[in-house]
């Protein structure tokens, strides 16, 4: 087999570990710093309310009681902006109080969360 069939048979094996990761999406490596303080924020400060439905986690007593938004849901991102999510979190919405973020981890947070779970 020659030099060049050789390279185009293994290109494909090479070329997927970078498509599984998102290769030509918006970047979620460690590197992207909004994404990773935006992580941390979601998973430290939200997640304990807002439960994930497609990661499997178990309802709260909260959640079943106030309903929080579920973001792994697709008809969340139909109704609500950046916008409205920054406000709600700096304002408060429903049972949940305003959150003391400042505007640059509220962008954060946002950040991670339409990497994370808006499809």
């Amino acid at each position: 087999m020659g030099l060049w069939k050789k390279i185009l048979a293994i290109l494909p094996v090479l070329a997927m570990p970078a498509v599984l990761c998102g290769w030509g999406q918006e970047a979620r490596s460690a590197g992207d710093a909004q994404y990773g303080q935006g992580k941390k924020l979601f998973n430290g400060d939200c997640r304990v309310c807002h439960i994930l439905k497609s990661e499997g986690d178990q309802p709260s007593p909260y959640y079943l009681r106030f309903r929080p938004g579920d973001f792994s849901d697709p008809d969340f991102w139909k109704n609500h902006s950046d916008g409205d999510i920054e406000k709600a979190v700096k304002k408060g919405k429903g049972a949940m109080p305003p959150q003391p973020l400042t505007s640059e981890e509220i962008k954060a947070v946002v950040h991670f969360m339409k990497i994370e779970f808006k499809k």
